[in-house]
Protein backbone atom coordinates (compact mmCIF):
# COMPACT_ATOMS: atom_id res chain seq x y z
CA UNK A 1 0.00 0.00 0.00
CA UNK A 2 2.96 2.07 0.62
CA UNK A 3 4.62 1.52 -2.65
CA UNK A 4 1.99 4.06 -4.14
CA UNK A 5 2.85 7.09 -1.99
CA UNK A 6 5.64 9.07 -3.35
CA UNK A 7 7.71 11.52 -1.18
CA UNK A 8 9.14 14.38 -3.41
CA UNK A 9 12.60 15.40 -1.80
CA UNK A 10 13.16 18.50 -0.35
CA UNK A 11 14.91 20.88 -2.83
CA UNK A 12 16.44 24.70 -2.44
CA UNK A 13 14.81 27.70 -3.30
CA UNK A 14 17.83 28.11 -5.89
CA UNK A 15 16.79 24.72 -7.48
CA UNK A 16 12.84 25.55 -7.40
CA UNK A 17 13.73 29.03 -9.14
CA UNK A 18 16.47 27.29 -12.00
CA UNK A 19 13.56 24.50 -12.50
CA UNK A 20 10.87 27.81 -13.18
CA UNK A 21 13.28 29.30 -15.65
CA UNK A 22 13.74 26.20 -17.39
CA UNK A 23 10.15 25.36 -17.69
CA UNK A 24 9.64 29.06 -18.42
CA UNK A 25 12.16 29.09 -21.15
CA UNK A 26 10.61 26.24 -22.89
CA UNK A 27 7.20 27.76 -23.04
CA UNK A 28 8.69 30.89 -24.92
CA UNK A 29 10.61 28.84 -27.32
CA UNK A 30 7.39 26.94 -28.40
CA UNK A 31 5.47 30.09 -28.45
CA UNK A 32 8.22 31.87 -30.70
CA UNK A 33 8.44 28.57 -32.81
CA UNK A 34 4.58 28.55 -32.86
CA UNK A 35 4.48 32.44 -34.00
CA UNK A 36 7.10 31.62 -36.82
CA UNK A 37 5.58 28.93 -38.10
CA UNK A 38 2.27 30.75 -38.49
CA UNK A 39 0.10 28.56 -36.01
CA UNK A 40 -0.64 31.24 -33.45
CA UNK A 41 -2.59 33.13 -36.49
CA UNK A 42 -3.94 30.30 -37.62
CA UNK A 43 -5.13 29.53 -34.33
CA UNK A 44 -6.60 32.91 -34.03
CA UNK A 45 -8.52 32.42 -37.34
CA UNK A 46 -10.22 28.92 -36.19
CA UNK A 47 -10.88 31.10 -32.88
CA UNK A 48 -12.71 33.58 -35.06
CA UNK A 49 -14.06 31.53 -37.33
CA UNK A 50 -15.77 29.23 -34.80
CA UNK A 51 -17.17 32.50 -33.12
CA UNK A 52 -18.98 33.21 -35.95
CA UNK A 53 -20.83 29.66 -35.88
CA UNK A 54 -21.82 30.50 -32.05
CA UNK A 55 -23.53 33.87 -32.99
CA UNK A 56 -24.81 33.15 -36.56
CA UNK A 57 -29.00 31.87 -36.95
CA UNK A 58 -28.46 29.68 -39.87
CA UNK A 59 -25.45 27.64 -41.14
CA UNK A 60 -23.96 24.94 -38.93
CA UNK A 61 -26.25 26.20 -35.61
CA UNK A 62 -29.05 25.02 -37.65
CA UNK A 63 -28.40 21.66 -38.33
CA UNK A 64 -31.42 19.43 -37.10
CA UNK A 65 -33.58 22.34 -36.35
CA UNK A 66 -37.02 22.01 -35.75
CA UNK A 67 -39.10 25.49 -35.98
CA UNK A 68 -41.09 24.13 -32.69
CA UNK A 69 -37.68 24.29 -30.85
CA UNK A 70 -38.22 26.93 -27.67
CA UNK A 71 -35.69 28.92 -26.45
CA UNK A 72 -34.58 26.94 -23.84
CA UNK A 73 -33.62 24.41 -26.98
CA UNK A 74 -32.11 27.01 -28.88
CA UNK A 75 -29.70 28.64 -25.99
CA UNK A 76 -28.87 25.03 -25.52
CA UNK A 77 -27.63 24.16 -28.64
CA UNK A 78 -25.63 27.41 -28.57
CA UNK A 79 -24.38 25.87 -25.35
CA UNK A 80 -23.52 22.38 -26.82
CA UNK A 81 -21.66 24.52 -29.72
CA UNK A 82 -19.47 26.08 -27.85
CA UNK A 83 -19.14 23.02 -25.41
CA UNK A 84 -18.20 21.06 -28.48
CA UNK A 85 -16.12 24.16 -29.85
CA UNK A 86 -13.75 24.06 -26.96
CA UNK A 87 -13.72 20.19 -26.90
CA UNK A 88 -12.77 19.74 -30.17
CA UNK A 89 -9.99 22.56 -29.94
CA UNK A 90 -8.22 20.38 -27.59
CA UNK A 91 -8.80 17.25 -29.42
CA UNK A 92 -7.47 18.77 -33.22
CA UNK A 93 -5.08 21.51 -32.49
CA UNK A 94 -1.61 20.27 -32.64
CA UNK A 95 0.13 21.66 -29.08
CA UNK A 96 -1.93 23.30 -25.96
CA UNK A 97 -0.39 26.70 -27.07
CA UNK A 98 -2.33 26.52 -30.56
CA UNK A 99 -5.66 25.16 -28.13
CA UNK A 100 -5.19 28.04 -26.07
CA UNK A 101 -5.11 31.16 -28.49
CA UNK A 102 -7.95 29.17 -30.51
CA UNK A 103 -9.85 29.24 -27.05
CA UNK A 104 -9.30 32.65 -26.03
CA UNK A 105 -9.83 34.05 -29.62
CA UNK A 106 -13.36 32.30 -29.63
CA UNK A 107 -14.35 33.40 -26.35
CA UNK A 108 -12.64 37.06 -26.97
CA UNK A 109 -14.96 37.17 -30.12
CA UNK A 110 -17.99 36.27 -28.65
CA UNK A 111 -17.34 38.31 -25.36
CA UNK A 112 -16.84 41.66 -28.14
CA UNK A 113 -19.18 40.65 -30.61
CA UNK A 114 -21.73 38.60 -28.87
CA UNK A 115 -22.05 39.97 -24.92
CA UNK A 116 -25.07 37.98 -24.73
CA UNK A 117 -24.09 34.94 -25.68
CA UNK A 118 -20.85 35.06 -24.19
CA UNK A 119 -23.02 36.09 -20.17
CA UNK A 120 -25.10 32.88 -21.34
CA UNK A 121 -22.08 30.46 -21.30
CA UNK A 122 -20.62 32.07 -18.16
CA UNK A 123 -23.49 31.60 -16.52
CA UNK A 124 -25.19 28.44 -17.78
CA UNK A 125 -24.00 25.62 -15.65
CA UNK A 126 -23.96 23.17 -18.94
CA UNK A 127 -20.49 23.01 -20.04
CA UNK A 128 -19.85 21.39 -16.48
CA UNK A 129 -22.52 18.76 -17.21
CA UNK A 130 -20.52 18.04 -20.60
CA UNK A 131 -17.18 17.80 -19.03
CA UNK A 132 -18.31 15.38 -16.69
CA UNK A 133 -19.82 13.24 -19.29
CA UNK A 134 -16.33 13.38 -21.36
CA UNK A 135 -14.60 12.60 -18.02
CA UNK A 136 -16.70 9.78 -16.62
CA UNK A 137 -18.60 8.44 -19.24
CA UNK A 138 -16.99 5.79 -21.81
CA UNK A 139 -20.19 6.50 -23.90
CA UNK A 140 -19.76 10.23 -23.60
CA UNK A 141 -21.51 11.16 -27.03
CA UNK A 142 -24.72 9.54 -25.58
CA UNK A 143 -24.06 11.08 -22.20
CA UNK A 144 -23.93 14.39 -23.76
CA UNK A 145 -27.14 13.98 -25.51
CA UNK A 146 -29.05 12.88 -22.56
CA UNK A 147 -27.77 15.73 -20.98
CA UNK A 148 -29.03 17.97 -23.22
CA UNK A 149 -32.02 16.86 -23.75
CA UNK A 150 -32.32 17.34 -19.63
CA UNK A 151 -30.67 20.78 -20.08
CA UNK A 152 -33.40 21.55 -22.83
CA UNK A 153 -36.50 20.25 -20.32
CA UNK A 154 -36.64 17.11 -22.51
CA UNK A 155 -35.41 14.91 -19.92
CA UNK A 156 -35.38 11.02 -20.95
CA UNK A 157 -36.85 12.25 -24.44
CA UNK A 158 -35.38 9.79 -26.82
CA UNK A 159 -35.38 12.37 -29.71
CA UNK A 160 -33.85 15.19 -27.94
CA UNK A 161 -31.29 12.83 -26.65
CA UNK A 162 -30.43 12.05 -30.40
CA UNK A 163 -30.80 15.24 -31.35
CA UNK A 164 -27.93 16.35 -28.59
CA UNK A 165 -25.65 13.55 -29.63
CA UNK A 166 -26.18 14.20 -33.16
CA UNK A 167 -25.38 17.87 -32.91
CA UNK A 168 -22.53 17.09 -30.59
CA UNK A 169 -21.02 14.89 -33.42
CA UNK A 170 -21.76 17.01 -36.34
CA UNK A 171 -20.08 20.37 -34.56
CA UNK A 172 -17.19 17.97 -33.40
CA UNK A 173 -16.63 17.39 -37.32
CA UNK A 174 -16.98 20.80 -38.00
CA UNK A 175 -14.39 21.79 -35.42
CA UNK A 176 -12.09 18.88 -37.23
CA UNK A 177 -13.08 20.04 -40.79
CA UNK A 178 -11.47 23.63 -39.77
CA UNK A 179 -8.73 22.57 -38.30
CA UNK A 180 -7.94 20.85 -41.23
CA UNK A 181 -8.51 23.34 -43.50
CA UNK A 182 -6.17 25.68 -41.56
CA UNK A 183 -3.27 23.14 -42.12
CA UNK A 184 -1.72 23.93 -38.76
CA UNK A 185 2.30 23.16 -38.82
CA UNK A 186 3.30 19.98 -36.37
Amino acid sequence: MCDDVKIKKDSSPEEEYHQELVETESIVAMLYNQKQNGNIDRARSLGRKMAEQVDADDGEFCFGYDADENDQVVLQRRMLLAFTVKRGFELFCPNMIVTKTANNQFFDIIHKNSPHIYEDIQANGAFSYYTLCIRDSRESEKCIGETFATLSGHNGDKIYSELGEALYLHFLDLVAQEVNKLEFVK
